[in-house]
């Protein structure tokens, strides 16, 4: 990544994402639980908004080729 940039690909870059050393994912098993909550709770929204099965992602496809 080059460092000059504070955008990359329409995002803004966190100043944590330039440090190389810097572990988004940290194998800390209280942040893999928080993580694994984070995601079991918005895939029952995304079921319940959406009234589709959580597992299945053929929704999204179609947007992402658009």
């Amino acid at each position: 990544m080059k460092k000059s940039l504070p955008f990359e690909n329409g995002y803004q870059v966190h100043a944590n994402n330039l440090d190389e050393s810097f572990n988004p994912y940290p194998d800390t098993p209280e942040l893999a639980w928080a993580r694994k909550d984070w995601l079991a709770g918005w895939l029952t929204r995304e079921k319940e908004t959406n009234g589709l099965d959580p597992n299945d992602i053929a929704h999204r496809i179609p947007a992402l080729m658009g």
